[in-house]
């Protein structure tokens, strides 16, 4: 689901920048008669654009911040034991996906679930689909609704031809619309995990390094309540590899970091392993997606 015609076009166009937490950032430095090309102005966008970038991933993590309901609707056609439209809907909403980047939905969206499982089925996707989101006893068929910003490429405009031979009338987009991807995958969700950046895995605590003396003479002479965020202060500080790569992506493909979690579905399975697509034996749970706070809201 998309309301870009461009599904992968924000993976072309920006990406490298929007993936890159490691690289420092430059802005331009404007002077009087200084001759500046329009990459100028593409390096002065992508300043502000990569600094707000950054500081969501940091300081805010990846989710949803209101909205983005996931709800399931249908027609029933009155037979209680065949297939029936299934709706996956999603409200209006915003968020902030696994690279920082501000999701606004600004109206609801719908996806044919019968259509889609039937679509999987006819293009023998099925064998890969019953492996990522089979469930442990095998009874259900569990997947998963995740979320990304996308950058849509729009007012086409004439512009001078740059290559020899590059044909008549050539245009290129004025502008790109911010938009979002909704993806359904397949999948159980991972419930237990609470590190808020997806790019950037965390240290196992017995590949931390050890406190020093001095902070753990510093923990030993604190209080219960003090000791315990004092903790808490060396599991953060300690958290990332010490390597000069610790803020590089630990993922080959961005969109895979990018994608946010928006809900988890669940659908009974028949004897042969195929989807009972009923309303009856169809779940959504909203609630396993993690939740942007504000101080406010604490």
């Amino acid at each position: 689901m998309s309301n870009s015609p461009y599904d992968e076009a924000d993976f072309d166009i920006g990406m490298d920048s929007d993936g890159d937490l490691r690289s420092q950032l430059e802005r331009v430095n404007f002077e009087p008669g200084m001759l500046l090309g329009v990459e100028a102005t593409r390096d002065e966008q992508d300043y502000h654009r990569r600094r707000l970038n950054r500081h969501r991933y940091w300081l805010h993590g990846a989710g949803t911040v209101v909205g983005l309901a996931v709800t399931l609707s249908s027609r029933d056609n009155g037979q209680p034991d065949t297939a029936q439209p299934v709706y996956l809907n999603i409200s209006p909403g915003v968020g902030v996906d696994g690279l920082g980047r501000e999701v606004l939905c600004h109206e609801p969206y719908c996806l044919d679930l019968r259509a889609w499982l039937q679509a999987q089925w006819d293009a023998s996707e099925a064998p890969a689909i019953l492996g990522d989101g089979l469930s442990v006893d095998g009874s259900e068929l569990l997947l998963q609704v995740t979320m990304r910003y996308s950058s849509c490429p729009s007012g086409m405009q004439p512009v001078m031809a740059r290559k020899l031979n590059a044909g008549t009338d050539p245009v290129e987009p004025s502008r790109q619309k911010d938009s979002v991807i909704f993806e359904l995958i397949a999948g159980a969700v991972d419930v237990d995990s609470d590190w808020p950046w997806h790019g950037h895995d965390p240290l196992t605590p017995g590949d931390r390094p050890e406190l020093s003396k001095a902070e753990t003479d510093y923990l030993d002479s604190l209080g219960t309540a003090a000791k315990k965020q004092a903790q808490q202060i060396g599991e953060r500080v300690y958290a990332l590899p010490h390597h000069d790569r610790a803020l590089d992506l630990n993922a080959d493909d961005p969109a895979a970091v990018a994608r946010t979690l928006l809900a988890s579905v669940s659908i009974d399975l028949h004897p042969d392993n195929t989807p009972h697509i009923h309303p009856d034996h169809i779940r959504v749970n909203n609630l396993v997606r993690p939740l942007i706070r504000s101080a406010g809201q604490d």
